[in-house]
């Protein structure tokens, strides 16, 4: 009786180990899983030419001033225009600061021509007649900024010489335009 007893309680510990290792092994797993981020984008337009991803940019809205003695579509001392700098960010996720700082080392030259910021659409961040810098918001109703330089070119007999240097050339002035992300700094 004592092997019968014997022989059934090492049956049911077999049987109850048996029951733990495959309890054991339910709990022992193996998972994967993915995330995916959405990443901000940017796309910065400069008078309708995506300039996101190049180095520069030619300024060919020019509006001249009209004048009874210098043709349409030409400039002289005398007379003067505008020019207009469309930055459109409508299509980037993030915060953007842009600032557009004019090189006027062809100007150096010719003291009679002057070029100043005339009007911007959003506040001008510098304290200065040429340069500008502004901050579109990532969730501005407008993300754009329109800003407009005049050109004025004074008609002085003291600068007559250097003034007929430029008879049939053409006046280079520079923008340098610097778009980043911006963080609050």
């Amino acid at each position: 009786m004592k092997k019968r007893l014997f022989l059934i309680a090492l049956f049911m510990a077999c049987i109850t180990m048996l029951y733990a290792v495959k309890s054991f092994a339910l709990f022992e797993t193996e998972g994967s899983a993915t995330s995916e981020l959405t990443i901000g984008k940017w796309m910065i337009l400069i008078n309708n030419e995506d300039v996101t991803f190049s180095e520069s940019v030619s300024l060919d809205s020019f509006v001249y001033d009209s004048d009874a003695h210098v043709r349409p579509g030409y400039i002289a001392p005398g007379n003067g225009g505008s020019f207009t700098i469309d930055l459109d960010a409508s299509d980037t996720d993030v915060t953007m600061s842009c600032t557009i700082e004019m090189d006027d080392e062809g100007l150096e030259d010719h003291p009679n021509m002057s070029i100043e910021l005339e009007s911007a659409t959003k506040t001008n961040l510098i304290n200065s007649d040429t340069d500008y810098m502004v901050i579109i918001n990532h969730d501005d109703t407008t993300k754009n900024a329109i800003v407009t330089y005049s050109f004025d070119w004074d008609d002085n007999p003291l600068y007559d010489e250097e003034d007929t240097e430029l008879i049939g050339g053409e006046i280079n002035i520079v923008f340098n335009v610097h778009c980043e992300q911006y963080l609050g700094e």
